[in-house]
C-alpha cells in the first residue's frame, strides 16, 4: 500500500509542478494555455492547423469525395424548373445535379445560399476548403459537368423550397 502511495506521489509531483509554475510575460504577450502546459517555446496551434493543406491528387473528406470537372459520377441533371418538381426528402442516395443559372445572395466561409432566377428556389450550397464559395452577389452557371451535388430538399413554412446541395468537383 505504502509503494502504490509512493507511486502515485511520483507520478503527480510533475503535474502538480506544471499548475504551479507560470512562465513570466513579457509586457504586452500573453502566455496561452498550450504554452503553460508545454513550454514557454511551444508554438499555440501548428501552422498546418492555421491553413488548409494542400490539395492532394485524389481529394476525399470523409464522405465527400472529390472529382474533376467533366468526370462527374454518372446521374441526372436537373435544372431549376425540374428541380422544383421533385419531392421533399433525402437525396444523399442518388446522384442527382442541380444545375443552370444562380445568384449568390450571400455568401461566408466554406457555404453560399444561391436563388434560382426563379424565385421559388433557395440554394444552400457547400464547399470545400480548397473551392471557396463564390462572392456575395456573383451570378453563377452550373453545367453538367460542374453541377452541384442535391443532398435534401425542404419545404419552409414560407413556401419556398430550400436545397441543400454539395460541391463535388475538385478546383
Amino acid at each position: 500500500m505504502k509503494t502504490l502511495l509512493a507511486i502515485s506521489f511520483v507520478i503527480a509531483l510533475p503535474g502538480l509542478r506544471l499548475l504551479g509554475e507560470e512562465p513570466a510575460a513579457q509586457p504586452g504577450q500573453q502566455i496561452t494555455f498550450f504554452q503553460r502546459m508545454f513550454g514557454p517555446n511551444a508554438a499555440a496551434q501548428p501552422a498546418a492547423l492555421n491553413n488548409p493543406p494542400a490539395q492532394p491528387k485524389n481529394v476525399s473528406l470523409i464522405g465527400w469525395p472529390l472529382f474533376p470537372a467533366g468526370q462527374l459520377p454518372a446521374g441526372q441533371a436537373v435544372n431549376d424548373l425540374a428541380a422544383a418538381r421533385l419531392p421533399v426528402g433525402n437525396y444523399a442516395n442518388q446522384t442527382l445535379y442541380l444545375v443552370g443559372d444562380f445568384r449568390v445572395t450571400a455568401s461566408a466561409d466554406r457555404r453560399a445560399v444561391l436563388r434560382s432566377m426563379h424565385d421559388n428556389l433557395r440554394i444552400i450550397a457547400e464547399y470545400t476548403p480548397w473551392n471557396p464559395a463564390p462572392a456575395d452577389k456573383a451570378p453563377l452557371t452550373l453545367d453538367e459537368s460542374r453541377g452541384l451535388l442535391i443532398r435534401r430538399i425542404e419545404r419552409n413554412a414560407d413556401g419556398f423550397l430550400t436545397f441543400f446541395v454539395r460541391d463535388i468537383v475538385q478546383p
